[in-house]
């Protein structure tokens, strides 16, 4: 076995250490100028510092600029998920956020397009409330000829856990009745 002497191990680590100082200093490239700070990849808005940190640390811009939603109300839906999943976002940061997503990334209506229909308020806390638990299916199973079955029904689903509101209430039970009551 060679024994290697002291010369050869320390030019090794003289070397050694060279390199890294060079890696250190920008791969020994002296002379050039530094790279430009990258661009970002949302466009400006009062969200976009909120967007970049608590969005692009999980997804990339694709991700979130693909998606072209109608209402802010869906962007709010996508946002409290994500806060749900563990995105960083506080309470004073999210309509800051889901107002300059709706803005930069919603869905704009056609020129000379006539405005959208509003969503009945029964159907969207239908939506939102009861299809957390289970399909909708099962109403139509539900046909009753007054409203006061469809309000038993709603405040069994709430002692369920249902997240409906005692203001809510009166618009669902109206929907329920209206779409799905005896004809």
């Amino acid at each position: 076995m060679n024994v290697i002497g002291r010369k050869t191990v320390l030019w090794i680590a003289l070397t050694g250490l060279s390199a890294a100082i060079a890696l250190g200093q920008g791969g020994g490239q002296r002379g050039q100028a530094a790279p430009a700070p990258q661009q970002s990849r949302f466009p400006e808005g009062a969200g976009r510092a909120i967007l970049e940190r608590a969005c692009g640390s999980c997804h990339d811009a694709g991700a979130i600029t693909t998606n072209h939603f109608a209402t802010p109300g869906e962007y709010r839906d996508v946002v409290d998920a994500m806060i749900g999943s563990g995105a960083q976002v506080s309470d004073t940061e999210k309509p800051v956020l889901v107002d300059d997503l709706f803005a930069n990334f919603g869905q704009k209506p056609a020129p000379g397009a006539a405005p959208a229909a509003a969503v009945d308020p029964g159907k969207a806390v239908l939506e939102a409330a009861c299809t957390t638990c289970h399909g909708l299916d099962g109403l139509a199973n539900h046909v009753y000829a007054s409203k006061e079955p469809y309000l038993s029904l709603v405040d069994n689903m709430i002692g369920y856990g249902a997240p409906v509101t005692d203001a809510q209430k009166p618009a669902l039970v109206d929907y329920m009745f209206k779409t799905y009551g005896k004809k």
